[in-house]
């Protein structure tokens, strides 16, 4: 019997999405020290795997990842000069320099399937679909249910969700050059997913990505693909079964519409309500340092800002 091995090349990303709360979470369920300690090795064993890859395997790289990788590592070690001149230790701020090697996995990714493309897209999409779903009926149960969406209780983190829209644009893909129906389903069950657990960010995220698929199918492909000719049979029969469905459960749960409609109203009014609220106000107190700094940051001294909450605030300087 011939064992087909291709599954293995899903380890160089797969050990970077481990990274991600979902898999910890589902490591180590209720335990942050546990969770924060594999974190912690995941990452600094990451960064160390990446560097020392990307280095040995530099002239794989096009000349333009050249140039990048060479002044990422002038970055990092500039500012480890910076540390140990002004703070007289190397890494002052550890968690500085964990956002600087993350840097570092996009050259390891790129650099390692340069060389040994044979993934299958299709054996990460099921990584992410089985991990997502194996963590939130692990570990957050309780959030599969109507009173968690009304009382917006998210339980799964933006970042996990955001996941999600590698497996639906690609069994959205499937369905569109390959026309079938499975792929659809899968297609509607992951949008109907990201809705559910109602990061908002992810909703415009997921829209403006199909606004950009449609673009780059219809300008960039060279295939002629009716969209209408695609959806509209199936989009009539969904409507007819949703109308249906629906008018049941909204009629029996009327907080559902209303969830929905201050959800649709914090993303039209985001800089007034909701999260996108006091995201606003973030990004405007911190504009002034942004702008007085816009060419090599302001590095250690951005961490050492005064709170907004405190007497003197970023935006006293507006």
């Amino acid at each position: 019997m011939k064992i087909n091995y291709s599954f293995l090349f899903i380890i160089p990303i797969a050990l970077i999405l481990l990274m991600d709360n979902m898999f910890t979470e589902l490591a180590f369920p209720n335990n942050l020290e546990a969770q924060g300690n594999m974190l912690n090795m995941l990452m600094k064993g990451m960064a160390a795997l990446s560097f020392g890859y990307s280095a040995v395997y530099f002239m794989r790289m096009s000349p333009v990842m050249r140039v990048a990788f060479g002044l990422t590592t002038l970055y990092v070690f500039a500012m480890v000069f910076e540390s140990y001149y002004f703070y007289g230790t190397p890494m002052v701020y550890p968690h500085v320099f964990q956002k600087l090697f993350l840097f570092y996995f996009i050259f390891f990714v790129y650099t390692f399937y340069k060389g040994n493309f044979y993934l299958k897209f299709s054996h990460l999409v099921w990584f992410i679909l089985g991990g997502f779903w194996l963590s939130v009926i692990v570990v957050h149960p309780d959030k599969l249910s109507l009173g968690a969406f009304t009382s917006h209780e998210r339980g799964v983190y933006a970042s996990s969700v955001y996941m999600l829209v590698i497996p639906f644009m690609y069994f959205l893909s499937k369905y569109i050059f390959e026309g079938k129906l499975f792929s659809l389903f899968m297609a509607f069950f992951i949008l109907v997913s990201i809705v559910f657990f109602q990061h908002r960010t992810v909703w415009i995220s997921t829209a403006i990505i199909l606004i950009v698929y449609y673009l780059l199918i219809r300008f960039k492909s060279g295939l002629s693909i009716n969209f209408v000719a695609k959806f509209m049979p199936i989009g009539i029969v969904m409507l007819i079964a949703g109308i249906a469905s629906s008018a049941f459960l909204f009629s029996t749960n009327p907080e559902i519409i209303t969830k929905i409609e201050e959800s649709f109203s914090d993303i039209e009014n985001f800089d007034s309500q909701g999260t996108g609220g006091w995201r606003y106000i973030q990004w405007m107190s911190y504009l002034p340092f942004i702008q007085d700094n816009w060419l090599i940051g302001m590095r250690f001294e951005g961490f050492e800002l005064p709170s907004s909450s405190g007497v003197t605030t970023p935006t006293s300087r507006v």
